[in-house]
């Protein structure tokens, strides 16, 4: 799904200076945080520095490479705070103990836990990774833990949330965005999934 949006994406004429366009539009509308994930390859091309320095005059808050991993993130972890932005670093359920320590001595922005194994999307039960990736990462540090992957409705999203700082819902919005007629109906659809994971993870 979130491959297939990429793709109509780039058909309908996006690029990388039309992403920071659009996150400074939605930080100034909403006054909302706003976090940039992305490949790398787009970001090493514009040159580390530059991104972050771009990221930053946009408003964003947090930078998310998802191919980059903890051992590899030193030069992007210095990058983004010498531009004042946060970097975001992943935690998988398998991780071993020195890899989850290596990212806590990274001091990220939060922590992306991931909280089903196998590739994004979205899923028809809740995870049972999500108590014991927590317990690991509360019994070494407070960093925020925020888990996403696999969590796709209110069933997910109430299951996780007691274990977590905030949830992430990625491919079950952008399901609805790609299934809209436009945009007006894109709104309503996403609005009512939040609010209706809103209400679940509220009680």
């Amino acid at each position: 799904v979130i491959q297939r949006a990429g793709l109509e994406a780039l058909k309908a004429g996006m690029t990388l200076d039309g992403g920071f366009a659009l996150s400074k539009r939605v930080v100034t509308s909403t006054a909302k945080p706003a976090i940039l994930m992305t490949y790398v390859n787009p970001v090493l091309r514009m040159g580390l520095s530059a991104f972050c320095d771009r990221a930053a005059a946009a408003g964003v808050d947090a930078v998310i490479f998802v191919d980059v991993p903890v051992d590899e993130a030193e030069p992007f972890s210095e990058a983004a705070r010498a531009s004042g932005v946060g970097l975001v670093l992943f935690a998988s359920p398998t991780i071993t103990d020195a890899r989850l320590e290596a990212v806590i001595a990274a001091e990220p922005t939060f922590i992306y836990g991931i909280a089903d194994l196998g590739v994004t999307g979205e899923r028809s039960t809740a995870s049972t990774h999500v108590g014991h990736l927590s317990s690991r990462v509360r019994s070494l540090s407070d960093i925020p833990l925020v888990l996403g992957v696999g969590i796709s409705g209110p069933e997910q999203a109430a299951a996780a949330a007691p274990h977590a700082d905030g949830i992430i819902v990625g491919t079950a919005v952008v399901r609805r965005v790609l299934e809209a007629a436009n945009v007006d109906e894109a709104g309503r659809a996403t609005a009512q999934l939040i609010e209706e994971i809103r209400a679940a993870i509220d009680g």
